[in-house]
């Protein structure tokens, strides 16, 4: 297995078949992957919603213990060399996995990539007009860029942790995700 994507969610039944819709194996030809969901205890049909139309999907359950311990939970289940955290509320590209994947196995001395990513602005249900090409991270893909690479992180540009493909390996000796962190523990990581 190539990668596994993690999904943490709360009561997103109205928007997770989104994101699992643009998961769609027909999509990301060539790159084998799982899709794993970590309810946090929804009191909606989240979880009926993703077992009845989504049966190649794993799903477990984290019982109200936040997003972090979720997506230490997916972690921990993965079975993929690489790892990609995803919202319940974004949308993947398609064929973004391909080249990601291809460039770890290419690298071995890089411990996770990226790739452009675009905002959409949505309340409820989506709809494709509502998507705003906002802005994108710089692509910075030479060693001598690195500099640039962390002057615009400190300068506020952050890379959102939906565009990035992660090697387990790394976050298994980091430890995951901070449990202890109420917010940003995607920032933190």
């Amino acid at each position: 297995m190539e990668l596994s994507v993690i999904i943490p969610t709360y009561n997103r039944a109205d928007l997770i078949c989104f994101t699992l819709d643009s998961l769609s194996q027909v999509r990301h030809e060539g790159v084998a992957y799982e899709v794993i969901v970590v309810d946090d205890g929804s009191t909606d049909n989240t979880k009926d919603g993703v077992s009845a139309g989504y049966p190649d999907v794993v799903l477990l359950s984290n019982n109200g213990k936040g997003a972090p311990a979720a997506r230490n939970t997916g972690l921990a289940a993965a079975k993929g060399k690489h790892i990609m955290y995803l919202d319940s509320d974004d949308l993947v590209g398609e064929d973004y996995f391909a080249g990601k994947t291809a460039y770890l196995e290419d690298h071995a001395e890089v411990d996770a990539c990226y790739g452009e990513y675009d905002f959409f602005m949505a309340d409820g249900a989506f709809d494709k007009e509502q998507i705003v090409f906002k802005h994108k991270y710089p692509i910075i893909a030479e060693d001598d860029k690195s500099r640039n690479h962390l002057l615009h992180y400190l300068s506020g540009n952050f890379l959102p942790a939906n565009s990035i493909i992660w090697r387990k390996a790394l976050l298994d000796r980091c430890g995951g995700h901070d449990v202890t962190l109420t917010i940003n523990q995607d920032v933190d990581l």
